[in-house]
């Protein structure tokens, strides 16, 4: 039974919009990890168009993780606002992810979280995919954030209860420390804005 910090990030200032970007941090988090948050879009505000803005949250929720259940409340110092500096035009649904890798396994699948960074402006090949120079830029910057939140940085894996008629066994949820990243080099397209 682990209490995590529940860290919500706005995004606003687009078609489809808002949208939002949540990540989970230990309930002892390192000094710094909120803010650690805030240089990760920060350091990616080149590919975010400029009329978009990121604002990382300053308080919000503990989470039970083995039941989604709310156990308090947490607060920081609330991080300025990030806003995007691309001019580039951009498809308001199209962007790119960060995979947050762990060591577990749950449900008989490895436990990865993903962060979708959607909508980038100015960021693809003639072919449709990432420029090299992005990917790269957007590994480097989640990076960062992996070793200024060490080990606090988690993947949530949410309880299950199976429907009628689903065999697959129930499970409680737990939490799971994010040990690497990946950017995958190919277009997401983001059809949900609560990814």
């Amino acid at each position: 039974m682990t209490a995590m910090v529940r860290v919500k990030c706005n995004w606003t200032g687009f078609p489809g919009g808002p949208g939002i970007s949540t990540f989970y941090l230990a309930g002892s988090y390192p000094a710094g990890s909120i803010a650690a948050i805030r240089t990760f879009f920060d350091a990616i505000k080149a590919f975010l168009p400029n009329t978009v803005s990121v604002q990382v949250s300053g308080s919000g929720d503990l989470i039970e993780d083995t039941n989604g259940s709310l156990g308090g409340t947490w607060a920081d110092t609330t991080p300025a606002v990030v806003v995007g500096t691309s001019a580039s035009g951009y498809a308001a649904p199209t962007g790119m992810q960060v995979q947050w890798k762990t060591g577990a396994i749950v449900g008989r699948r490895r436990a990865v979280g993903k962060t979708f960074l959607v909508p980038l402006a100015n960021i693809f090949e003639p072919g449709g995919t990432p420029l090299g120079t992005t990917v790269t830029s957007i590994t480097a910057a989640a990076n960062a954030l992996l070793t200024a939140t060490t080990p606090a940085l988690l993947v949530w894996s949410r309880p299950f209860e199976p429907e009628e008629g689903d065999e697959r066994p129930a499970r409680v949820g737990s939490s799971h420390s994010v040990t690497s990243v990946n950017v995958p080099d190919k277009a997401v397209v983001l059809r949900s804005r609560r990814d």
